[in-house]
């Protein structure tokens, strides 16, 4: 019996340990509670994670060669509602907006003037009233022609209320509304002014992610990239000198770069570079246009815009000058009134400008490489889209053509030739949609 007992003692001083050493075990852990935090996954968590992949962060970066490259990123909220005829538009505009908040982030790290103001006042009980006099030298004036003209009225009104029967007298005078006086207060004011003007050039839009959610207004992200060899591009377009420039990994043909999938070139917006079979670097500018009606020449129509998007993309990577100014203003007040009440105000003012401007620019050596045209699930209407090209040895190409087209001198003879017009017509392709774009190539930055 005393054995029984002593294993009973013993059995019970084990279950404590056992029950622990199984709260040690994995399907044990009290880790089973959810916080109720969910992630708001959109267009910047989605581009802070591919950045991530890369072992990449905003700002200045470093290749495996020692080459330096900034990354900045921006988004722009696709306002227009779906399967509406502007959704197409819109999204155009989400990516300008987008690609601006990319560049002026670029502005900040380049240099920003910031201004701020902090002030805080406390005050007790009311101001000493000041000692006025209410006369002077004790002379008495005489009342003007306005106030014995504004007596005679006022008497003569008097006169023809009583006639109709109104008694003055009876009228009780409206209370005054009871105030509590004021025996503390405090105000807190905070200003913040910030502002920079910066030329960017060689800056392309790496990668673009469209994140439209159930329920919510769709959004256009980009991953911008600037690199000093994106500079030299850029200086290549804008002064035309194509001399040194340099070479990148030879690739295949720049057509067959550009992707076939019509829904993976709905998601490509903008400037992204590249090099040809040659090794030489090519600039591809990716824009989209929406048809005003259903009819083929609206869809030409919209092939134009498409590349006049592109082209302005182009113009824009060849350098611009971009402005913001920020204003910020806090305000916050509180008053203690008499019967322990107090009331309290919180106000705030905030306003963002940004702004670019490209002066008038001419380009030699564009071409275009593809047209295209498909329907996005959200567009309501057909999307067309164009696909440019430009290099320096293009450019060459198309100065020295310029040049050898010049008009001849005028023979002696009086005779002359008209040459026959040549024109082209581009056809397009149906697809579908998807969320990103095409990712621009590591090695030409």
């Amino acid at each position: 019996m005393k054995k029984i007992f002593c294993l009973l003692i013993t059995g019970l001083l084990l279950i404590p340990s056992m029950v622990f050493a199984k709260g040690l075990e994995p399907e044990f852990d009290r880790d089973n509670e959810t916080s109720g935090f969910v992630e708001n996954v959109d267009a910047t968590q989605k581009m802070q994670d591919f950045i991530s992949e890369k072992s990449w962060n905003e700002g200045e970066n470093k290749k495996s060669n020692g080459g330096k490259f900034y990354i900045s990123i921006g988004t722009g909220v696709i306002n227009a509602q779906k399967g509406s005829k502007n959704y197409m538009m819109s999204r155009n505009n989400a990516f300008e907006a987008a690609m601006l908040e990319a560049k002026r982030s670029m502005v900040d790290f380049l240099g920003v003037t910031i201004k701020k103001d902090v002030e805080q006042a406390m005050r007790e009980g009311d101001p000493l009233p000041e000692n006025q006099e209410t006369s002077v030298n004790n002379v008495v004036t005489e009342p003007s022609l306005f106030d014995k003209s504004n007596a005679y009225l006022n008497a003569k009104m008097d006169q023809l209320l009583k006639k109709e029967g109104v008694d003055l007298e009876a009228k009780e005078p409206v209370p005054e509304p009871v105030r509590q006086k004021i025996l503390a207060s405090s105000a807190f004011k905070s200003s913040i002014k910030a502002m920079a003007t910066a030329r960017i050039a060689g800056i392309q839009a790496f990668k673009v992610f469209e994140h439209a959610p159930d329920g919510e207004k769709g959004e256009i992200g980009v991953i911008a990239i600037q690199s000093p060899k994106l500079n030299q591009m850029a200086s290549a377009i804008y002064t035309g000198s194509i001399s040194a420039m340099p070479n990148g990994t030879p690739k295949k043909r720049v057509e067959e770069q550009i992707p076939q999938n019509v829904t993976e070139l709905m998601g490509t917006f903008g400037v992204q570079s590249t090099t040809d079979e040659d090794g030489n670097l090519v600039l591809l500018a990716y824009g989209q246009g929406v048809p005003a009606t259903k009819s083929k020449n609206s869809l030409k129509n919209a092939y134009r815009k498409a590349k006049l998007r592109a082209m302005g993309s182009l113009r824009s990577f060849a350098g611009e000058a971009v402005t913001f100014s920020d204003d910020l203003d806090d305000e916050e007040s509180l008053k203690e009134f008499e019967n322990d009440m107090e009331s309290h105000s919180i106000e705030q003012y905030f306003e963002d400008k940004v702004k670019s401007t490209a002066e008038a620019l001419e380009i030699s050596g564009v071409s275009t490489k593809k047209r295209w045209s498909g329907s996005h699930p959200f567009g309501g209407s057909q999307i067309a889209g164009v696909v440019i090209s430009w290099s320096p040895q293009a450019a060459g190409s198309a100065k020295k053509l310029k040049k050898d087209m010049k008009a001849p001198k005028k023979a002696s003879s009086s005779s002359s030739s008209n040459a026959p017009a040549i024109s082209q017509r581009g056809s397009g392709q149906k697809g579908g949609y998807e969320a990103s774009g095409k990712t621009a190539s590591e090695d030409s930055f």
